[in-house]
Order: C-alpha cells, then sequence, then structure tokens
C-alpha cells in the first residue's frame, strides 16, 4: 500500500506528509485539475473584492467560532447541505442558502475548511461556474499569517435567487440529472 502523502513523501513515523500552504502541485496532483484550486496570496488580495465570497465548510461551529478567513461565510454540511436523509439538499434550497450568503451567478466562491470538495461538487452540480478550492488548510492559512476574524461574518451583499431555480429538484432527480 502506498503511504505516500500527496507530494509523494512520508514523514519519520510514516505517515503522509501533506503539501504546505501554496506547495506546487506533485505528481498526484494532475494538471488538467490545477484551475480548481486558488493559492491562498490570491484569496488574501481579493477579501475584499464583492466578487469573491470564501466559504468554510464544516459539520459544526467550533472551529469557525474560533477563527475563520475573514469575510467568510460558513456552511455547516448537516444542516445547510444534507437534508433529513443525509442526501445532498436539493437545487432551490441550495440556491437559497447562496442567496443568504451573497453569493450571485457571478461570485467567485472559495471552498475551505473540513470538506471543501463537498461544496465544490454540489456547486458544479448546481450549475455554478466560478468555484474554486484554497490550496491550503485553516491550520496552514493561519500560520502564514493571513488575515482571520472571530466575529461572524455577515454577507457583504444580498443575493436574489437564482434564474430558472426548480423547486423541487435533486442531485439524485433524473430530470435535473439531465439539465
Amino acid at each position: 500500500m502506498d503511504r505516500s502523502g500527496i507530494d509523494g513523501t512520508v514523514n519519520a513515523m510514516n505517515t503522509p506528509r501533506y503539501r504546505q500552504c501554496g506547495a506546487k502541485p506533485g505528481p498526484m496532483m494532475p494538471a488538467q485539475n490545477e484551475d480548481m484550486l486558488i493559492e491562498p496570496i490570491w484569496l488574501a488580495n481579493h477579501l475584499d473584492d464583492p466578487t469573491v465570497r470564501a466559504v468554510e465548510i464544516d459539520v459544526s461551529t467550533a472551529a469557525y467560532n474560533q477563527w475563520h478567513i475573514d469575510g467568510a461565510a460558513l456552511w455547516n454540511i448537516y444542516a445547510d447541505l444534507k437534508d433529513e436523509r443525509y442526501r445532498p439538499v436539493g437545487k432551490l434550497a441550495f440556491e437559497r442558502l447562496l442567496a443568504r450568503s451573497g453569493i450571485g451567478p457571478d461570485t467567485t466562491v472559495v471552498c475551505y475548511g473540513y470538506a471543501p470538495a463537498f461544496g465544490y461538487w454540489l456547486l458544479k452540480l448546481y450549475g455554478h461556474a466560478k468555484v474554486r478550492i484554497l490550496n491550503c488548510s485553516r491550520d496552514a492559512w493561519r500560520a502564514e499569517g493571513y488575515p482571520a476574524a472571530r466575529r461572524p461574518s455577515s454577507s457583504r451583499r444580498k443575493s436574489r435567487l437564482w434564474p430558472n431555480a426548480t423547486q423541487n429538484c435533486s442531485p439524485t432527480c433524473r430530470r435535473c440529472a439531465r439539465s
């Protein structure tokens, strides 16, 4: 079994070692996926840009309440992204979350936290074109000295419901999967 980390190396305890904040992609990160990642310096330089919104995705509010990227919204996996049967929320519920978060069709969303890939996947599933994953962990962001906040971030702008919202749409709906 390959025990190497994302940079192809292991530490002294033979456990995977993962890339540090802003490290270049290695052999386990194919070039075709580079456009999904955003470097921390880019996000730090765009925190005041009204067309960019960082979103922390986690299972509770604990980490976010301790500190979060300045201006970031919080999406709770169980309260915001999954329904009562633990399936991904439907399109209308997701579009309402986007509106509450101040995210419109023209917003670049940068996902980070416990499960950024889940947020990325849902945004792509429901047709959001401008979505990226932060190329470092929460801890690496803070260790590098990038801006962090303790107070909950409010939406910098109000957003409207997206056009063509389908009320009963879910990722498992065949009709919606084709659209």
